[in-house]
Formats: structure tokens, sequence, C-alpha cells
């Protein structure tokens, strides 16, 4: 509660008193003044109760707004801390993700925006989420230009600027968001004691230095952050490691029956042609009893990374197990596929070659027919001598 608001209570409080002080006046002076003649000792009397009553009452009052001032501002931190816990609560119910920790800090600080700066190597710091304010992504080098977050980030300690303009430390780019900005806060992100971040807190109006309440509400929301941010981060390795080959670093199955889903889901909206290939190395087995499965391994990584060199960033080679690969070719007709598999099979490692088959989604079969189709022309192509394409039948 701001100064102003604790003088208006205390002036409310007054106005009883100084009602009771003008009856007690009028109770002690009032029989004097119509009887008349009284002794001056009476007068003198009368005015002593009433100057102790008064110094009393104000004593009195004062305690009592004091008290009323202190239970308020003890209702208040409550309802505050109060507040910051239920934000916790929800950043622990969901993924707590980066977005979510700076919706948070706007709503815990009642502030205009809020962003999120990581890491971003050699020094440099980055922004990684944004609430409050649209904006591209910035980076802040130490060796360039001198920024109020580096160093909160490098020193652990919160930095508290009332008015941006008037503070050379502050990273200008700031006064260039398309939100108004004059108070900020720098407030570090701590992981085990460790900086990870730094969330800076902004707001459109200022906010004095002796509002203590902001900067220690944003604080306790960091120390959340920190552990939301982590538990992000651990929960999207995990789900990497749940949807990845361990040995080539590929989609595996689950991640691929997902991805061929979306991927003929996308080509029927968009109204484009679709393909799918599945690709076998040839006499793989022979290799693997021949020379031992630390070879087959090595021959599996180095034709993952060869394959996946050709391709393009919208293709998806996936291992779904053993030494049977395959790929999805969106926005890409039979045709074209047969160049860009040319080319795939062209890049086999070593004196290894490859057969493939080939199918084009037909509009309306379901992934499992396409790829069954796929399937029977791989087998046609080792049936054909293998080292090579064949395309699938309608």
């Amino acid at each position: 509660m701001s100064s102003t608001v604790h003088k208006r209570a205390s002036v409310r409080r007054l106005a009883p008193f100084a009602a009771v002080t003008a009856v007690l006046a009028a109770a002690f002076f009032g029989p004097m003044l119509v009887l008349g003649q009284y002794p001056s000792h009476r007068w003198a009397v009368a005015g002593l109760y009433v100057a102790v009553a008064v110094l009393l009452g104000a004593s009195a009052q004062r305690l009592i707004a004091r008290i009323a001032m202190h239970a308020d501002e003890a209702r208040r931190r409550e309802r505050e801390v109060a507040r910051v816990a239920d934000v916790a609560r929800r950043l622990s119910s969901v993924e707590g993700t980066r977005r979510d920790v700076c919706a948070a800090a706007c709503e815990v600080g009642d502030a205009t925006f809020a962003l999120l700066w990581e890491p971003a190597g050699g020094g440099r710091l980055s922004t990684t989420a944004a609430a409050g304010v649209e904006l591209p992504r910035l980076i802040v080098d130490p060796a360039r230009e001198r920024a109020a977050v580096l160093t909160a980030f490098r020193t652990g300690v919160p930095i508290f600027v009332p008015d941006i303009s008037r503070e050379p430390a502050v990273n200008a780019r700031l006064l260039d968001l398309s939100t108004p900005v004059v108070s900020v806060l720098f407030q570090p992100v701590l992981r085990h004691g460790d900086p990870v971040g730094v969330l800076v807190v902004g707001w459109g109006e200022r906010v004095d230095r002796d509002e203590q309440r902001v900067p220690m509400l944003v604080a306790l929301l960091a120390a959340e952050a920190g552990i939301a941010i982590e538990r992000a981060d651990l929960l999207r390795k995990l789900e990497e490691l749940a949807d990845t080959d361990e040995l080539t670093g590929l989609p595996n199955r689950r991640a691929w029956n997902r991805e061929l889903d979306v991927a003929i889901s996308t080509a029927e909206r968009r109204e484009e042609p679709l393909c799918v290939a599945a690709i076998d190395l040839d006499r793989f087995k022979e290799l693997n009893d021949a020379a031992g499965h630390q070879a087959g391994d090595r021959l599996l990584k180095s034709a993952a990374a060869a394959w996946r060199a050709t391709l393009r960033p919208a293709d998806m080679l996936a291992r779904p197990g053993g030494d049977e690969f395959t790929l999805v070719l969106p926005d890409c007709d039979v045709e074209r596929a047969g160049v860009v598999l040319e080319r795939l099979r062209a890049a086999t490692p070593g004196r290894t070659t490859c057969s493939i088959g080939v199918a084009q989604w037909g509009g309306a079969e379901p992934p499992e027919r396409l790829l069954a189709r796929a399937d029977e022309a791989l087998y046609a192509a080792k049936e054909g001598g293998r080292d090579r394409v064949a395309v699938a039948g309608g």
C-alpha cells in the first residue's frame, strides 16, 4: 500500500477522534460558559483534563493507526505471497514453458512485459521467451556492448532501474520496444545457485525504489522459474529420447508413426503429393555375422548420416529398427522422389549398397497401406538384383 493511501486512511481514522475531543471539551466548558462566574482554577482544571485527554487520545489513535497499517500490510503481503504460490503451482502443473514463466512474471509484478534471456554461447545472452510484447530474437554480446542484463547474469545480483532513460548501462534496445518502458528489473534466474538466465520485467510507469514488494515477488517467482525451466528441459529431453533411435539419432518407430500421420494430414489439407520410401542395406546380415555387431553399428550410423545429408529439411528419415529405414518426402511426386532416392542410394558409404522401394500416396489410403506398398516395392528391388530404386504400383 502506498504512503498516500496510508495518509488518507489516517485522516479517516482521525475524524472520530476529533469528534470525541469536541464532545469532551463541550462537556467540560459548556456548563461554565452557560452558568458563568466559575473560579479560574476550575477553568485550569478543565483545560488540563481536556489537554490530557487529547494527548492520550492522540497517542492511542496513532497506536491504533499503526497497528491497523501493519495489519493491512500483513494482509496485503499474505495475498501477494499466496498469489506467487498460486502461480508457482500452475507452473508446476504444466510443463512450465518459458513463455509461461514470462506471463507469470507479468501477472505477479503487475508488469507491462517480461523477457527471458538465456546463454547463447560465447558469453552472449539471447531472448528465448516473452510476454506482453512482440519482438524478434534479441542477442547481447559482451564484446560489443554494455548491458545490465549481462551484469545481472554474470554477478547473479538483481538490478532495479526506476528510469531506464537515465541509465546508460541498460540495454539500449529495450528503449526501442513498441511497448513503453520506464522501470525495469533484471532478476537472475538461478539453478542450484548458479545463474542460468535473467528475467527482465518492465513497467510502462515508474516504480519507485522504495517499493520493495515488486522485486521481492519477482525474486520468488524467479526461484520457481528456475525449477520450472529445468523440469521443462528434462521433459523435452525425455521426449526426445523416447522418439529417437539411440544408435543413429534418427526418429524411431514411435516418432515415425506419428510424423507420417501428420505428413499425410498436411498433404491432404494442402492437396500436395507425398511419397514414402522403404530403404534396406543390402546383405547387412552377412556383414554383421562376418565382421561383428560393432561393424554393423558403425555402418548403420554412417549410412544414416550420409543419407540425411542428401535430403531436404522437410524430409524425415527414420530407423524403425534393425537395418530397416523409412523416409517420408512431403510435397514430392514419384518422379521427383526417384531423383532424390537415386542421390541417396549413391551416397551409401563404403562398398555397401542399398535397395529402395517408393510409393506415392493415393490421396485416400491409410498410412499402413501406403507403407505396405513401399515395402512391396522394396522387395521387388531386392528381387530385381538389389542396389536399385523400385516404384510401387497404384
